[in-house]
């Protein structure tokens, strides 16, 4: 059966791109799996022997990244959890491990931006064996100073109505978003239907991750010494989430890896500029 778009969200949306999204969601219907005791959702489309694992950044649910997997589709299987609200970043790799279990897939090719990226490096210093290729976009290394104002805002957020957390949210996901003009109307309906279906234990649990990740993680060039994969680094050069400082110390923590700065793309360059961003990711999967 086809997905109907809400019109609470999707009103002002090109009809086009409606059909475009509603295609899309009727074609990968959102699945559930039980995992450690936590229900974990997550989409699952395409073919091939390798397997490309999206994870989600703030967002942590929904399907805001479904370009990745419309255009990748073709060659590979795809994979795009959602987080459950799990208190530690242990949880969250521990539960990837058991959706990856579950699912019968031994290596994935990991993508990971922002938020994501944070999960990803640690995931694959948790689960080497299981990452043959870690495309890094946008992300940073953990920093004390990070995890310290995460747990002060978690404090002061946790007293706000459920209301005014989700609104928060949805400002700084907006803020980080960087789309085509003529596809904005499109991406900014999909931040404000997921925010709107995001609970109080995700927005804390949001804030967990973050403390957890920049307070007790910390990263070296020796980490992935034994490991045989590869790395790509994407970076913006107007990201508004990341420094210049903060993209060199990562960037100089994968010394091996390949790179690459747009310009202008913002935070999220696989919306903003595809036509520079899909040929790059693509020779890299292919010749690494």
């Amino acid at each position: 059966m086809k997905i109907i778009l809400s019109e609470i969200f999707y009103q002002q949306v090109p009809v086009d791109q409606q059909e475009r999204l509603s295609s899309f969601r009727t074609a990968h219907p959102r699945q559930q799996v039980d995992l450690l005791g936590v229900t974990w959702s997550y989409l699952l489309g395409g073919q091939g022997s390798e397997t490309l694992l999206i994870l989600p950044g703030g967002e942590r649910l929904g399907d805001v990244a479904f370009p990745l997997m419309e255009q990748f589709e073709p060659a590979c299987r795809c994979l795009y959890p959602a987080y459950p609200p799990l208190a530690t970043m242990e949880a969250l790799l521990d539960g990837l491990a058991a959706l990856l279990d579950r699912l019968s897939i031994a290596q994935v090719i990991l993508f990971a931006a922002s938020f994501g990226g944070d999960v990803g490096q640690c995931f694959v210093r948790t689960y080497p064996e299981r990452v043959s290729k870690l495309i890094l976009l946008n992300t940073g290394l953990p920093e004390a100073q990070f995890g310290k104002a995460a747990r002060l805002g978690k404090v002061l957020i946790s007293l706000l109505p459920l209301r005014i957390m989700r609104l928060l949210l949805q400002r700084r996901l907006m803020r980080g978003l960087a789309v085509r003009s003529e596809e904005q109307p499109l991406f900014q309906a999909i931040l404000r239907e997921l925010v709107a279906h995001l609970t109080r234990a995700d927005l804390l649990s949001a804030f967990d991750g973050t403390i957890d990740y920049h307070l007790h993680y910390r990263f070296s060039p020796e980490d992935l010494s034994t490991w045989s994969g590869n790395v790509l680094i994407l970076q913006s050069d107007d990201d508004p989430v990341t420094t210049p400082a903060r993209r060199l110390a990562l960037r100089q923590v994968y010394p091996q890896a390949q790179m690459h700065l747009f310009q202008q793309a913002g935070h999220t360059p696989f919306l903003s500029q595809p036509d520079e961003f899909y040929p790059l990711v693509r020779t890299f999967l292919r010749e690494s």
